[in-house]
């Protein structure tokens, strides 16, 4: 894919100083400062009393149903960028016919009067074209709580994002269900995030709760670790990283890269894996660079259906194509003659399993991985 050749150097100016000794110290100290600074209270009253009121049991509020169906975090400078994977169903996020666009005021209309009270929650522009679509909007907040020994502890962030789709009536299906992520740095540790989304007028709220846990990247002196492993069907470059979080829907983003996931990790005959992890743990030669191993192998159950040729890699961030074809040997009969010849063939429908194998040569870690994920049905 074209994006590919950009991926390794993008990451590499900001990922890879975060493994040197003074990133790493001065992280210690911005992490410490962050706890010393009480968190700043944002979220509104009657939100904040629904977040509380099942924390301890972690009970859903089902007002406005949502399901949170994993997480995944990738490294920054500083932290770890964590990214939270929801699945809402268009019914239960309140899609409404946009407004029509209102008509322009006659020349010397007198503007309404200063000091009244702007609106909550803002409609969104449309233009003519638009009319015909529908738009959900509404909040959502995050409550980041450390977790010690299995008990809820200090708060550690609160965080508002707005948010407002917009789809036209043609696409729009009441039951269909589309997967959204949002992206949060945060350090190393274990947490239990809220999360909560609240109708404009907050008269409907649901939450749903999550621990996780980010890895403290020093920790890795006599093993290897990765980062949760994921496909993806697509990549482009932003121009900037965001400054504020955002809801997305159908991708997440990471630094300047916007990324389309396989969020069912499920795929059609014929297609390509593009896997992406990233290796805790590595270290470097000699020389200062990395001389990481890793081999591919697709199974089926017990059986090695693809065997890819190893790959050498001189960063510990993977990003690599797996097409989903594999050689085979047909035998033709005819008569007393028998003939061979390979022919390249998708694999057939079926669940598998990705399993990589790691060995970083510096250090003499080795470390294995399974990933599921399953090849659809001809249509």
């Amino acid at each position: 894919m074209k994006t590919k050749k950009f991926i390794i150097p993008v990451l590499l100016v900001f990922v890879l100083s975060f493994f040197a000794a003074s990133d790493l110290m001065a992280q210690k100290k911005k992490k410490k400062a962050e706890e010393e600074t009480p968190a700043m209270i944002i979220i509104p009253q009657p939100v904040k009393t629904a977040i509380e009121s099942g924390i301890q049991t972690k009970e859903s509020r089902m007002d406005i149903p949502f399901e949170i169906t994993d997480y995944l975090y990738l490294p920054t400078r500083e932290n770890m960028h964590s990214i939270f994977i929801l699945k809402i169903k268009n019914a239960d996020l309140g899609f409404m016919p946009l407004p029509a666009k209102p008509e322009e005021a006659p020349a010397g209309t007198e503007e309404a009067p200063a000091g009244e009270e702007a609106p909550a929650q803002e409609t969104p522009e449309e233009s003519e074209e638009e009319i015909s679509g529908l738009y959900a909007s509404g909040h959502l907040f995050l409550q980041i709580n450390t977790v010690t020994d299995g008990a809820v502890g200090d708060l550690v962030k609160e965080v508002y994002i707005p948010y407002n789709f917009q789809l036209e009536s043609t696409d729009y299906n009441p039951d269909g269900e589309d997967y959204y992520t949002v992206g949060y740095p945060l350090f190393a540790g274990d947490y239990l995030v809220s999360l909560a989304m609240a109708s404009p007028t907050l008269d409907k709220i649901g939450i749903q709760y999550l621990e996780c846990s980010m890895p403290d990247v020093a920790a890795f002196t006599d093993t290897m670790e990765t980062t949760p492993v994921f496909f993806m069907n697509s990549m482009e470059r932003m121009t900037a990283p965001e400054s504020q979080a955002e809801l997305h829907k159908g991708c997440l983003t990471y630094s300047v890269l916007k990324i389309t996931p396989s969020f069912t990790k499920e795929f059609s005959p014929g297609e390509t894996l593009e896997v992406m992890f990233f290796i805790f743990g590595t270290e470097p030669g000699a020389d200062g660079r990395y001389q990481i191993d890793v081999k591919f192998t697709i199974m089926k159950e017990d059986t090695a259906i693809i065997r890819y040729a190893p790959g050498s890699y001189e960063n510990p961030f993977i990003s690599q194509p797996l097409p989903l074809k594999r050689t085979v040997i047909v035998r033709t009969t005819k008569g007393e003659e028998t003939t061979e010849k390979q022919e390249i063939q998708d694999i057939e429908s079926g669940d598998y399993s990705l399993t990589i194998d790691i060995a970083d040569k510096a250090s003499g870690k080795t470390l294995q991985h399974k990933v599921d994920f399953t090849v659809l049905e001809k249509e």
